[in-house]
């Protein structure tokens, strides 16, 4: 994974990091008792919260161009990971960190 950590956020950086071996370390603790784990590691998600962050066009034209995909993530976006994640499709998925962020995992061009 190519992630670019922001200056100045060294918490919330180091969370990141601490979310990922936490996702693996109890993934194979629990394993034996069948039970699965695993984390979404989402992007900037528009909601009625993040609304206020996209009111400047410039502001919010920055922040889209760091997407791959070149659009922001809706709600919907990640509830389908999370469906997914607690369906039987992902019966045999543990300790993985899914990344539903338009590409921004994958590095930037």
């Amino acid at each position: 994974m190519s992630w670019e950590p922001p200056g100045g956020a060294a918490a919330y950086g180091a969370s990141k990091g601490a979310v990922d071996a936490l996702t693996q370390t109890l993934a194979l603790e629990w394993a034996q008792h069948i039970v699965h784990v695993n984390a979404i590691a989402r992007s900037i998600v528009v909601t009625e919260m993040t609304k206020s962050m996209f009111d400047d066009p410039a502001r919010a034209k920055a922040l889209t161009s760091k997407v791959p995909l070149g659009r922001l993530a809706e709600v919907e976006h990640i509830i389908g990971s999370a469906i997914f994640l607690a369906s039987k499709a992902s019966d045999y998925i543990t300790g993985q960190v899914i990344h539903v962020d338009g590409g921004m995992s994958a590095g930037i061009l």
